[in-house]
């Protein structure tokens, strides 16, 4: 498979820009852009969803009868519940659906790495500092520590240092990738929000004790 007219919804916003960006990068695809409440044009082979994290689940059924494969921002939802019904459903009417997660597609990213995960940066985004680490914590071997107090972007995941720009060109390399074959990772979806929820539901426990 080889994906060469991906559809960008959101594309006006920050996380839209950035694949508008990548794909215009990458070269030898024609993708088109739309933000929320516009046409859908129908002349698309795949979707990337760069929107709000409470739309997701709504626009990936949405999308369901084209049949196409979806990369969609993480997370999928801050409900646990949605998620695990969106993998049910994923799963029994074949929606090909991705969830970005660049980690993972960091050619020096050794996946044998043992060590501590920490990730320390002042801002986050309206999902809360938990659900926008959700793959340092689904990649995470041992407990993450996460902080929102440096200034300077900082992210080590099992004893593996990233830097900024290395992340940079992991999520060229992930759309990339996407766009070769239209993988998928429900399973790998599932695990790391049900990692996340377990994550929020110690630290609220922490803070009671």
């Amino acid at each position: 498979m080889s994906l060469k007219r991906p559809l960008v919804v959101g594309s006006k916003g920050n996380m839209g820009r950035r694949y508008m960006a990548i794909l215009g990068h990458l070269g030898g695809v024609e993708p088109r852009g739309i933000d929320l409440g516009e046409v859908i044009p129908t002349d698309y082979d795949s979707v990337i969803l760069a929107t709000p994290t409470s739309q997701h689940v709504e626009q990936i059924f949405a999308f369901e009868h084209y049949r196409v494969p979806i990369l969609c921002e993480k997370p999928i939802s801050t409900s646990l519940a949605r998620v695990m019904g969106l993998f049910d459903k994923a799963k029994t009417r074949g929606i090909r659906l991705r969830m970005v997660n660049q980690y993972a597609d960091i050619a020096r990213f050794d996946p044998n790495a043992n060590g501590p995960t920490f990730y320390d940066y002042f801002r986050h985004g309206s999902d809360g500092l938990a659900w926008d680490c959700i793959n340092i914590i689904g990649m995470a071997k041992w407990r993450p520590t996460l902080s929102e107090r440096s200034p300077i972007w900082s992210c080590t995941i099992n004893g593996q240092k990233l830097s900024v720009d290395t992340m940079d060109a992991a999520y060229v390399q992930m759309v990339k990738d996407w766009l070769a074959g239209g993988h998928e990772n429900l399973d790998y979806m599932l695990n790391a929000h049900r990692k996340v929820a377990e994550y929020i539901a110690e630290n609220a426990l922490c803070a009671m004790s």
